[in-house]
């Protein structure tokens, strides 16, 4: 960093403390005159209290929105321009900051300049600039984010106000902090500021009027859309809180009764996870009152909790969501800014029936940025679940977003991208319920919805779509017991095994949530009455394996994981579960976490169980065998009964299992720990029980 550059620093952090200031939302000036804008991430110190004003920047024959802060004294002026690029990119360019600064050179004779960064990663440049009549331009342009930062002085030579203007300016980050990357930076509190009550029904007219005006919005019944997909799950990553699992696209075709709130929409699927990959075609139909789903099979009724979940997301995507909220603005609060990335935006809270959305605005396009809501996640606990709005396009009198991100605590899980989007009538027959199932259609449920786990198993298209959520309709978990003291939970989408040792239980794997859990507990304590359940083993990460695992902590259970999982499960463990709160959130306590490299034994008289992890070879100096599944895989062999409990990569569901890399991968497992019984029993954590003998040929070697 230059002198020049140490100088602006040590004048601000010279300065007192914020104190409010009424011009505008997120508007702050320090007493006595350093002015903080949280929206625009800009604090400087101007001579007086600084007007401010909407203009447009032209950058290579680009039109941006920009906003401008200026004091005029005179003919003095002191000023900071900042330019939104954020829709139309790059994040950062330097020859946007050339070209900014080009426009200061030509305004007289250059005496001074500098190609300064403001920090590393952020250019610039500063100027000192003549003009004829003998007065001075001091200038600076740095580009950070997405917005470029012009500041102006025009004043005598030697005007201090000019000087410590010029000096003054900071680039702020979402949480106002200053970018340039020094010790002990200066930061103001952001993060802190709530949008003023008066301010909250002015974001949401604000950016109806930028969506085309009410008039516009209410015009707009219809659409007809095409576009594409893609789709990701961070609970199915191959390595533990790795990379999320990409799991297929798709295109749709939607005809979409916006001011009915219906939808239909045909989906050509092309899922590449979890194998085998599938081709699926299928059409969703979406109303207020219910839903139902047609394949080449017919026509399903929805359950309710789909109905509702899909409902909750068709109203967070409509164009009419903020004209809804303007007509009830008795519905509509202040909020505190709002992360988003690392920025912050203002944003409003809109109570719309039996959700909160949280509404968060451009405030250089005053268009919504994301529409958020708060939702319970099995994993992770209480998470931020945002759509992200981009690529805005101008259909009849409205504009709409053509590019919708979803995004689960800031990873993205969908992406939609719409490629024609037209305003459209809707047939009246489109939305009809055919006769057959008419009597069978159910209500959207008003109570208890998994948003995440409806959502999420949809995108993996590996949904039960029951309002029983683990098991279909008319069915119940049960057990099944496969040797004396062994007992497989099935019924549900995936399974549990319990072993009862001679003082106390193990239990493998804790699918979906605490529903499974809670009763896998009590139908264990009430088959081995007296005997608590001590080990809870973890066969991989997966959140349709390990979502109902806190439930076993709370029951004072210790977890034995694959190596590879242990700092996630630990994690998992101290995630607060506020929202929707479950055993341990309502008593918690500390639970012993095991990792397993390569082997583990627990024994005793009543039995012998084996736990070998796949990512192991038989000799813990040789180099680590890998699975296509998961980054550490346990499976338990119970010896004296001879089962091999595994999961994911064999799954016994009634058919035959062809030869596939995940076969493969449990074959030469088996053979490297030498688990060699050609009795043996696979026991899967989906499905039934499967004799190895009728999948020799997928087991064996190359």
């Amino acid at each position: 960093m230059s002198k020049h550059r140490a100088i602006r620093a040590g004048l601000v952090a010279s300065v007192v403390a914020l104190v409010p200031f009424g011009l505008a939302a997120q508007e702050l000036i320090t007493a006595p005159n350093v002015y903080v804008n949280c929206q625009w991430h800009v604090a400087a110190i101007f001579p007086d209290q600084p007007s401010v004003r909407e203009v447009t920047y032209v950058d290579a024959g680009r039109a941006v929105p920009a906003r401008q802060f200026y004091v005029e004294r005179g003919p003095d002026r002191y000023s900071v321009t900042i330019a939104d690029f954020t829709n139309i990119g790059p994040a950062i360019d330097d020859q946007i900051v050339e070209r900014a600064a080009d426009i200061l050179r030509k305004k007289g004779e250059v005496k001074i300049q500098f190609p300064e960064d403001y920090s590393p990663g952020i250019p610039g440049r500063q100027l000192n600039v003549f003009d004829s009549k003998g007065r001075q331009y001091l200038g600076s342009v740095y580009m950070s984010d997405y917005r470029l930062y012009m500041t102006e002085t025009y004043a005598a030579p030697g005007d201090f106000a000019a000087l410590q203007f010029e000096q003054s300016v900071l680039v702020l980050d979402g949480n106002g902090g200053d970018q340039n990357a020094v010790a002990n930076r200066t930061r103001y509190a952001c993060e802190k500021q709530p949008v003023p009550a008066r301010m909250a029904g002015d974001l949401v007219r604000d950016a109806v009027a930028a969506e085309g005006g009410a008039q516009g919005l209410r015009a707009l019944t219809g659409l007809s859309v095409r576009g594409n997909a893609r789709f990701w799950e961070p609970g199915q990553s191959l390595a533990a809180g790795g990379e999320p699992r990409f799991l297929g696209t798709a295109t749709f075709t939607t005809t979409w009764d916006v001011a009915g709130g219906r939808a239909r929409t045909e989906w050509d699927r092309d899922q590449q996870y979890p194998p085998p990959a599938a081709k699926l075609k299928y059409t969703e139909t979406l109303m207020p009152t219910t839903g139902f789903v047609t394949d080449a099979a017919g026509n399903q009724p929805m359950s309710g909790v789909r109905i509702a979940a899909q409902l909750r997301e068709l109203e967070r995507a409509s164009p009419r969501l903020l004209l809804k909220a303007m007509d009830n603005l008795a519905s509509v609060h202040a909020m505190d800014l709002q992360q988003l990335g690392d920025r912050a935006y203002p944003a409003v809270s809109f109570a719309d029936g039996g959700t909160n959305f949280i509404v968060m605005f451009d405030p250089a396009t005053h268009l919504p940025a994301a529409i958020r809501t708060r939702d319970d996640d099995n994993i992770a606990g209480d998470s931020t679940y945002d759509l992200v709005l981009s690529d805005w396009a101008q259909v009849g009198g409205a504009k709409l977003a053509k590019s919708l991100s979803y995004r689960l605590n800031g990873v993205e899980v969908a992406k939609l991208t719409y490629d024609t989007l037209s305003a459209s009538p809707v047939a009246a027959n489109t939305f009809a319920v055919p006769g057959a199932i008419q009597s069978k259609v159910k209500a959207p449920a008003t109570r208890d919805i998994p948003y995440q786990w409806v959502l999420r198993r949809i995108f993996l298209t590996r949904l039960t779509d029951s309002d029983a959520v683990i098991y279909p309709e008319g069915g119940g978990l049960k057990l099944v017991e496969l040797a004396p003291n062994v007992q497989h939970v099935q019924g549900g989408t995936a399974n549990n095994l319990i072993v009862a040792m001679r003082d106390y239980l193990i239990v493998f794997d804790a699918p979906y949530g605490e529903l499974q859990s809670r009763w896998v507990i009590d139908a264990a304590k009430a088959k081995y009455p007296g005997k608590p359940i001590k080990y809870l083993v973890l066969s991989h990460h997966h959140m349709d394996h390990t979502g109902g695992m806190r439930t076993f902590a709370a029951e004072g259970a210790t977890f034995v994981v694959p190596s590879e999982s242990v700092e996630y499960i630990e994690k998992a463990l101290k995630a607060p579960h506020t929202l929707v709160p479950d055993a341990l959130e309502k008593n918690p306590r500390a639970t012993t976490v095991l990792g397993v490299f390569e082997n583990m034994t627990i024994r005793d008289e009543t039995a012998d169980i084996r736990l070998y992890n796949l990512s192991a070879a038989s000799n813990a100096e040789a180099p680590r065998n890998t699975n296509p599944h998961s980054d550490g895989m346990l499976v338990g062999h119970i010896v004296d009964r001879k089962l091999l409990y595994v999961t994911d990569l064999i799954s016994p569901r009634g058919g035959p299992i062809p030869r596939s890399a995940e076969t493969i991968a449990i074959g030469k497992s088996l053979r490297e720990f030498d688990i060699r019984e050609p009795d043996l029993t696979f026991v899967g954590g989906h499905g039934g029980t499967i004799k190895q003998s009728e999948i020799a040929a997928a087991l064996a070697g190359n």
